[in-house]
């Protein structure tokens, strides 16, 4: 498993020889994929700890955008969630704070860490807004039913990410925070905005994310696994036992 569940050393000795695979490494590698990589390291924070903007990684320029300041995510500098590291999100439900893509682009998988309620138990839940699209797609999305740690695989969470399309769960678990991949489909077009909506206000995440990943490409299963892996061992987030980096991390060459 990554980083704070035993297998810490291993991350360092690979780390020590410049041999880790880093999320702006792959992010490069896999711009073509890929519309967007946003990491909590890359962000614009405005003098009040908001976040106002999202760095793309990829090159590809499709930064995060948020000018309205009621509307801007916060900044958390050290995250426990996430082993020290940074993370964006919000502590409240209230508002409409989010981060958005600047366009409306064609999504087919959405590859993201996050957490919901300071990991104060292993459940999702109805509450959670996760992200929104506009007119038709703008109603919340939450990541899962009530009391359980399962993913949604209903219209409730699907028909705005993969307008039918399904969800892959493998790595969904174990929680609280956790790596997820979602797909959509067919790869159709629509705004998105992640973490709370205008469309849909008083429905933000409480709680966080680390990494969003979006891409419009039908990516394999090897460069799904490729990006969740990258992802964990950065986040210091545990992978289920059969994930192909849950032993070891992701390494240049893979």
């Amino acid at each position: 498993m990554p980083r704070g569940v035993g297998l810490n050393w291993l991350y360092d000795e690979a780390r020590l020889q410049n041999r880790i695979l880093t999320p702006q490494a792959l992010a490069v590698q896999m711009k073509s994929r890929l519309n967007f990589w946003w990491s909590a390291d890359w962000l614009n924070v405005d003098a009040s700890g908001l976040v106002s903007g999202a760095i793309d990684l990829t090159g590809n320029e499709n930064n995060g955008v948020q000018s309205t300041a009621a509307n801007r995510l916060s900044y958390f500098a050290s995250d426990r969630m996430f082993g020290g590291r940074p993370s964006f999100g919000s502590t409240t439900i209230t508002g409409a704070r989010h981060l958005a893509a600047p366009s409306a682009l064609a999504y087919r998988w959405h590859i993201f860490s996050c957490y919901y309620k300071d990991g104060v138990d292993n459940t999702f839940d109805t509450s959670m807004f996760f992200t929104a699209g506009t007119g038709n797609f703008g109603g919340p999305r939450v990541m899962g039913l009530s009391g359980t740690a399962t993913l949604a695989n209903t219209d409730a969470f699907t028909s705005t990410l993969s307008r039918g399309g399904g969800v892959q769960n493998s790595t969904a678990l174990p929680m609280p925070a956790t790596v997820c991949a979602a797909t959509t489909g067919t790869g159709a077009a629509y705004s998105l905005q992640v973490g709370g909506s205008t469309v849909t206000p008083d429905r933000v995440l409480v709680g966080a994310f680390r990494h969003f990943v979006s891409s419009s490409a039908a990516l394999t299963n090897n460069e799904i696994s490729l990006i969740e892996g990258v992802i964990a061992w950065d986040d210091g987030t545990p992978l289920v036992a059969s994930h192909r980096f849950a032993n070891r991390p992701p390494l240049i060459g893979d």
